[in-house]
């Protein structure tokens, strides 16, 4: 049974590739490789640095995100909070 003290919050799409990065123990550089994509504009869309047009990479990572999601049948959409945690964006 799970706690009724928790909230659910809509996951970014930095935070849904952030989460499974995690879960296949991918590097950052590994994710730029697969999607055709710089590491450096990787890491700097992951960190919220990136200063360009995140149209293409935003695109790519969704891709990823959806083919993950077909291929593990895990969504990555939300994530649940107990009350009181504090999110910084």
């Amino acid at each position: 049974m799970e706690a009724l003290n928790t909230y659910t919050k809509e996951m970014t799409l930095r935070e849904r590739v952030t989460v499974i990065l995690k879960e296949l123990k991918m590097t950052k550089a590994e994710l730029a490789l697969k999607i055709q994509y710089s590491r450096s504009a990787v890491s700097q869309y992951l960190g919220n640095k990136y200063n360009s047009d995140p149209t293409e990479i935003e695109a790519r990572l969704s891709e990823f995100v959806k083919a993950y999601e077909a291929e593990t049948g895990k969504q990555t959409v939300t994530q649940k909070y107990p009350l009181g945690f504090s999110i910084k964006n």
